[in-house]
């Protein structure tokens, strides 16, 4: 089946994104049930869902561990750069507190990797299918 349809893209620039890790992902992932995985990664997935929210900042895609978000979409804005910076900052005050709680009953804390990186940003909606 072919479908025909017109993509429309539009394009930024200077937007600031950030991309976040949640690790040592498979150390743990062989230490607990999955169901348990998959539940630690949604309360963290919830919890930068809720920040970015506070600042403006959209949430782009998730896969596996992967988080992707980025400042000044869909609305343009002279403060994304700092609005990333302060959901940076408290997504990376509230995985240290998660580290510290994980710590304190001896359990193996999960981690964060976060890159931020200023770019020009082109968008669109692409294909047909979304499939959970």
């Amino acid at each position: 089946m072919c479908f025909s349809q017109t993509i429309s893209e539009r394009q930024w620039k200077n937007n600031h994104y950030f991309l976040r890790s949640i690790c040592p992902t498979a150390k743990i992932s062989k230490q607990i049930r999955p169901s348990t995985l998959v539940a630690e990664i949604d309360y963290f997935f919830s919890a930068f869902d809720n920040i970015l929210s506070k600042y403006e900042v959209e949430k782009i895609k998730t896969m596996g561990d992967a988080y992707m978000c980025v400042g000044g979409l869909p609305k343009p804005n002279d403060t994304h750069p700092i609005d990333v910076i302060k959901a940076w900052m408290e997504i990376r005050d509230f995985m240290f507190h998660h580290k510290m709680e994980k710590l304190s009953k001896g359990e193996t804390p999960f981690e964060i990797r976060i890159g931020i990186q200023t770019v020009p940003v082109v968008a669109g909606i692409v294909g047909v299918i979304i499939r959970l």
